[in-house]
C-alpha cells in the first residue's frame, strides 16, 4: 500500500494515524500491520516526513496475543491444528522462518509441532536440545556427518541447516584422522 493510498483511505497524513497509534501504547509492528505494510516501509514514511513516533517496544509473541486475541501459544497450536507448516506459522506470525525455529528451539514443551522432527524427537529422548549435544559432539572431534548419523539425520546437510537455523556454527573436525604431532 502506498502513501497516497493510505492517506485517501484513512483520510489523513500517515504521520498523524502513526501518532495516534503509538498514543494507544501500541507497537510500530501494530502500526503497520493497520496500514498493510513493512514496518521499515512506515519508518521511511515516517522519516520522509521528518516526524519522531515514539512506539513502545512489543515482542512478536505479545503483539500477536494482542493482534489474536489469544496466548501466541495457543494460537501456534490453532494453526499446527489447521494442518499449517512451521513456515507457514512463522509468516503469519511476523517472524523469520530462523527466528521462529529459535522460538520453538527455546520453548520446547510448548512446541505444538509434530515429533516426527528429528531435533524435537532427540530433545524428548535425551532431554538435550541438537545444538548442545552438537557442540558436545564437535568438542570431544566428531564429524558433522558422525554427528548426523546419531542424532538421527540422513545427511550432514540438514543437521547443519538445522545449526545454522538456530544460529550455531560450530567448528568440526573433518573426519580424516589426525597427523602424529612429535615435539
Amino acid at each position: 500500500m502506498t502513501r497516497q493510498e493510505i492517506e485517501t483511505r484513512w483520510g489523513m497524513p500517515v504521520s498523524d494515524i502513526a501518532k495516534d497509534i503509538a498514543a494507544q501504547g501500541l507497537s510500530m509492528i501494530h502500526a503497520a500491520q493497520v496500514f498493510g505494510i513493512h514496518k521499515d516501509t512506515l519508518v521511511r514514511m515516517l522519516s520522509e516526513d521528518e516526524v519522531v513516533v515514539r512506539f513502545e517496544r512489543v515482542s512478536i509473541r505479545s503483539a500477536v496475543s494482542l493482534r489474536e486475541g489469544m496466548p501466541f501459544w495457543q494460537y501456534v497450536s490453532l494453526k499446527v491444528d489447521e494442518g499449517k507448516s512451521r513456515k507457514e506459522v512463522a509468516a503469519l506470525v511476523g517472524q523469520s522462518y530462523k527466528g521462529f525455529m529459535h522460538t520453538m528451539e527455546q520453548n520446547p514443551d510448548l512446541d505444538p509441532f509434530p515429533c516426527h522432527h528429528v531435533a524435537r524427537a532427540w530433545l524428548l529422548d535425551t532431554g538435550e536440545t541438537i545444538v548442545a549435544a552438537c557442540k558436545r559432539m564437535a568438542k570431544n572431534g566428531l564429524s558433522l556427518s558422525m554427528a548426523a548419523r546419531v542424532i538421527g539425520y540422513k545427511h550432514r546437510t540438514a543437521l547443519r541447516d538445522a545449526l545454522e537455523a538456530r544460529g550455531a556454527f560450530l567448528d568440526w573436525h573433518d573426519g580424516r584422522k589426525r597427523p602424529k604431532v612429535t615435539l
